[in-house]
């Protein structure tokens, strides 16, 4: 069902495949308030998403296939309980506050 544009969540983070040939990377914020969702938290977040993507790749050879062809796009969310808004984004290395 991930291949055709569900989205899969994996030890509390999300991937959701996107047409452009991009995979999202989605991470959520421990905080109940937004004000309190600092750099430093959600560079944690991307890099814990990292790790678990790892792992994901490890455990099924048809995921780390399909990952070789895609864009990763890391992001960090703020959960206020009826929707969710990403907060950070990690592109090129970089951190960029939303």
């Amino acid at each position: 069902m991930f291949l055709s544009g569900h989205s899969l969540s994996y030890h509390k983070v999300v991937f959701c495949l996107r047409r452009e040939g991009e995979l999202e990377v989605l991470s959520y914020a421990d905080f109940l308030h937004r004000e309190n969702i600092t750099a430093e938290h959600v560079s944690m977040k991307i890099e814990r998403s990292k790790q678990v993507l790892g792992d994901l790749c490890e455990r099924s050879s048809r995921f780390a296939e399909k990952m070789n062809s895609l864009q990763l796009r890391f992001l960090c969310c703020y959960d206020y309980g009826t929707a969710a808004v990403a907060v950070a984004e990690e592109q090129d290395g970089r951190l960029k506050m939303l």
